[in-house]
């Protein structure tokens, strides 16, 4: 058994992980542990689409509380730049309760929207964990190498 003091709070590795006829995948045991330690049982997902990277990010509420929340406020929801801020930040998040088996059942859009058929990548990110498609994971990987990435 591993002494709560030996675990290091936050999300990191990389795992693969298949989708099964119902949305859901389950969540490898490493990130398992963690969501297990912070007593989550529910997480925020949210698509994000950049240009070589679209992918479903999951949050602990508490960090989406008092990360993610804050920064939408900071627009000003009267102006068409503010209202188009707020729609790239919360319109496409859902919260998701997990279930016994400590599954994710994955809104249908939102895994349409992140190209996420089958096979799957978790990937730990400290705070947070990310959430791709394996093809999709493979190449912005590829890209980095190369240094095609943009900042």
């Amino acid at each position: 058994m591993v002494e709560l003091s030996e675990i290091i709070p936050k999300f990191y590795g990389r795992f693969k992980q298949t989708l099964d006829d119902k949305g859901r995948a389950a969540i490898p045991a490493k990130i398992r542990e963690i969501v297990e330690l912070m007593d989550m049982k529910t997480l925020m997902l949210r698509l994000i689409e950049k240009p070589n990277a679209t992918l479903i990010r999951a949050y602990p509420v508490s960090y989406f509380r008092e990360k993610i929340l804050p920064m939408a406020s900071n627009f000003d929801e009267e102006t068409e730049m503010g209202i188009y801020k707020m729609q790239s930040v919360l319109a496409y998040c859902h919260q998701v309760r997990l279930d016994n088996q400590g599954r994710i059942n994955f809104p249908p859009e939102l895994l349409q929207s992140a190209k996420i058929t089958k096979e799957l990548r978790y990937i730990g990110m400290g705070d947070f964990f990310d959430i791709w498609d394996a093809g999709l994971y493979d190449k912005f990987v590829e890209s980095g190498k190369g240094e095609q990435l943009q900042t």
